[in-house]
């Protein structure tokens, strides 16, 4: 299972349906609609951020267990309240691990991560003003993303740099610093390999209002503009033509589609181009491997 805060995950709002019960009432995102069903001849196991929203939750299921076993996996640094909060709070002991696997954040490409955050700009906007604390979260959010990053690359950074125009910008690099030099799971062997000679740099993307008005004529971008990527997912449901339920969601994601992975940073007329070239391909390979033509189990493979 998993848990996470419904304010943080823009799909658990898409994946529920009217017959599920509320996000915040459920911890399995898989058998939502049986509650109350103990299995307990199964494992669990849980990857959640630590907020206390999901500390929240496991303690609830903690109350009443389901399962025989939790095992329970944070993506993000975990306080020594919230770990003495589930071993006071587990009357059954049905805690058996509890591990930290840094992983904050989703993977757009090989070279770029996204926290999923909505509303940074009124964060930003709103830094060094009274108004800054009904943004308190979301600064939380991105601080914490930004550090378990860190933490999954066993990066050091030798310096933190931001720029000196933004006061969010200047906040984030001191409370980053501070959480680096204060905090010994950061002070990983210095080497080449492990942040050396890395730096981090903090800029605030509120003063570069041409880049998002920009039209990007690239495979990737241009999906994402015109049908909306999230989570390397196309959701196509109710898209005109689109009649097979395999179809309503694709994925595209450079580690299982050759064609994206090539591609994705094509312009428009190199991607027509190699369209037509697989297209090509396809049809010489069909006519070479007529189904009147598979004798054999060697055959079949090869078609």
């Amino acid at each position: 299972s998993r848990l996470d805060d419904i304010g943080q995950n823009p799909n658990i709002d898409r994946i529920e349906d009217a017959t599920s019960p509320p996000a915040n009432d459920s911890t399995n995102t898989t058998n939502t609609t049986h509650t109350n069903t103990k299995t307990s001849h199964l494992k669990a196991v849980c990857y959640l951020r630590p907020t206390e929203i999901n500390t929240g939750l496991i303690l609830k299921e903690l109350h009443s267990p389901r399962f025989a076993e939790y095992h329970i996996f944070f993506s993000g640094i975990v306080t020594s309240g919230t770990l003495r909060l589930l071993a006071a709070n587990d009357p059954h002991e049905s805690i058996r691990q509890i591990q930290e696997f840094f992983g904050d954040y989703l993977p757009v490409n090989e070279d770029c991560v996204t926290l999923n955050c909505r509303n940074t700009i009124a964060m930003t906007c709103t830094a060094g003003t009274a108004s800054a604390v009904d943004y308190a979260h979301l600064y939380e959010r991105n601080r914490q993303g930004l550090e378990s990053m860190l933490l999954s690359l066993k990066r050091q950074p030798r310096a933190v740099r931001y720029q000196g125009s933004s006061a969010l910008a200047q906040q984030m690099a001191r409370d980053v610093h501070e959480q680096i030099v204060s905090d010994q799971i950061f002070h990983f062997r210095k080497t080449p390999a492990r942040g050396g000679d890395c730096l981090l740099l903090i800029v605030d993307r509120g003063d570069d209002p041409v880049t998002p008005l920009l039209s990007q004529w690239t495979y990737q971008a241009m999906v994402h503009e015109l049908l909306g990527l999230n989570n390397n997912r196309v959701v196509l449901k109710g898209a005109p033509g689109v009649t097979s339920e395999d179809l309503e969601e694709v994925v595209l994601s450079a580690q299982q589609d050759d064609f994206f992975r090539v591609n994705r940073y094509a312009n428009f007329g190199e991607l027509g181009e190699a369209i037509q070239t697989l297209l090509r391909e396809y049809q010489h390979k069909t006519q070479n491997n007529n189904v009147s033509n598979l004798n054999s189990i060697e055959d079949m493979q090869s078609f």
